[in-house]
């Protein structure tokens, strides 16, 4: 997680409605039909314990936005036989499976000792009497699909420092992969792809922040929404957690964004640093930014260059980066959410980092 909230937040009127190179796509009419709102968890205590927040998610949109396809897409590492705290190699791939389940459904899972805490999901979907999709994978299938990934793990290794909490699969890091095997599957069916963590809190208005930016707000047509606008935090961890080839592309912001940044003191000369300055750079490199990830909108046309750019070129980082920068490489528009729905849109999660 990212350790710089206050940096965004005080970007949020600055960099509001900022397109990193100015380019727009018409898209005056996006149908909710060809939207999806995926919900990413871990099958582990922490996220069982937030099950109910999707649950009340997929009712509401169900009730209020019908056309709206609600998705669960978990990670299954942690909850195999296979998998201890130090290490979990020997965890199987799942083949990435899509599931589209009625409320009596029989979910088959690995054998009977595996995936207890993944039929907890289901079992409370089903006692609801909730319609699920779900897409489960482990870090098996992430390593299959993006090979290359194994270089941002051992960048995200150095930055470790072998400290316990940070041992993790790489689902809990690599979001953007994460969401790429489930994309790969399901893209022809959708336009918009809404992403939320399970910690969120939307005070029952998750299905108005979705029809607004599908059909009335000015911001319909970003290729990524997220909670707060990108920057590049001073001294974060996570930095250099890249793949290679990505780091030899990107190269962190120049001037550090801190609350006493002169750009952040005039609109103007913040758009003309983005916008121009860096981009006369005579590396030639693109500008690396990150954003926190609790709740984004992504593109189809972005969640394609993303799987290029990983899949396709080795190019891979710690995902509060990978899609902000990818997009900013790519020209694509980039919005940070409007500060009226942050009244409405809340992280109750942890400490960033």
């Amino acid at each position: 997680m990212l350790k710089f909230a206050a940096v965004f937040v005080a970007l949020i009127g600055v960099a509001h409605g900022m397109n990193i190179k100015g380019t727009d796509h018409d898209n005056s009419k996006i149908p909710l039909a060809r939207t999806a709102f995926v919900v990413r968890m871990a099958a582990n205590d922490k996220d069982v314990s937030k099950i109910n927040n999707a649950l009340s998610w997929a009712e509401e949109l169900r009730t209020s936005l019908p056309d709206v396809d609600f998705w669960l897409s978990v990670d299954g590492t942690q909850d195999h036989s296979e998998y201890t705290s130090e290490d979990w190699s020997k965890v199987p791939a799942t083949g990435s499976k899509n599931l589209v389940m009625a409320p009596k459904d029989k979910f088959n899972s690995f054998a009977e000792k595996d995936s207890m805490k993944l039929q907890k999901f289901v079992t409370a979907f089903q006692a609801k009497n909730i319609p699920l999709k779900l897409h489960v994978y482990t870090e098996q299938d992430i390593l299959n699909a993006y090979p290359h990934i194994t270089d941002a793990r051992d960048q995200s290794a150095k930055a470790c420092k072998g400290e316990k909490w940070c041992k993790q699969p790489l689902g809990w890091q690599f979001h953007n992969q994460a969401l790429g095997l489930w994309w790969k599957d399901n893209k022809v069916a959708y336009d918009h792809v809404w992403v939320s963590e399970s910690d969120m809190d939307y005070h029952g208005k998750l299905h108005q922040l979705v029809e607004q930016y599908a059909t009335t707000h000015k911001d319909k047509d970003a290729d990524l929404v997220s909670m707060i606008s990108p920057a590049w935090p001073p001294q974060w961890m996570w930095g250099e957690t890249g793949t290679n080839a990505y780091l030899q592309k990107t190269s962190p912001m120049d001037k550090m964004l801190t609350l006493d940044s002169p750009l952040l003191k005039n609109p103007e000369q913040l758009r003309s640093f983005i916008q121009n300055d860096y981009s006369k750079k005579d590396d030639k490199k693109c500008m690396r930014i990150a954003t926190p990830e609790y709740v984004q909108r992504y593109s189809s046309v972005l969640l394609d260059k993303l799987e290029d750019y990983c899949a396709g070129q080795g190019m891979c980082a710690h995902s509060e980066q990978f899609a902000p920068t990818v997009a900013g490489c790519e020209g694509l528009k980039i919005r940070g959410l409007n500060p009226r729905h942050l009244l409405d849109v809340r992280h109750d999660g942890g400490p960033l980092r």
